[in-house]
């Protein structure tokens, strides 16, 4: 097996124990299936990750109209919940 890129927190998964590295980066077993932090993280994460992909657009368009412009808040208020329902266990 080749692997052409490795992630940081992967290379540190196989320092710290190669074995875990086998168990969650290539058999795929979820070891931690997140919290309310992670939930809130993810939901943070993906919205300043849209904006930047919006400023990147905006930059090769050259202006969007006012009503395609990205409302952050508003777009969190809409992740947060979806991210949220992933944890949680009814």
């Amino acid at each position: 097996m080749t692997v052409e890129y490795i992630s940081f927190s992967s290379w540190r998964d196989w320092l710290f124990c190669p074995f875990k590295f086998k168990i969650t980066r290539i058999d795929k077993v979820r070891l931690f299936e997140g919290n309310q932090y992670t939930t809130f993280g993810t939901a943070v994460h993906d919205t300043a990750e849209q904006m930047v992909l919006l400023e990147n657009q905006k930059k090769l368009n050259e202006g969007l109209k006012d009503e395609e412009s990205f409302d952050p808040v508003h777009f969190f208020e809409k992740r947060f919940p979806l991210c949220l329902r992933h944890y949680i266990i009814y």
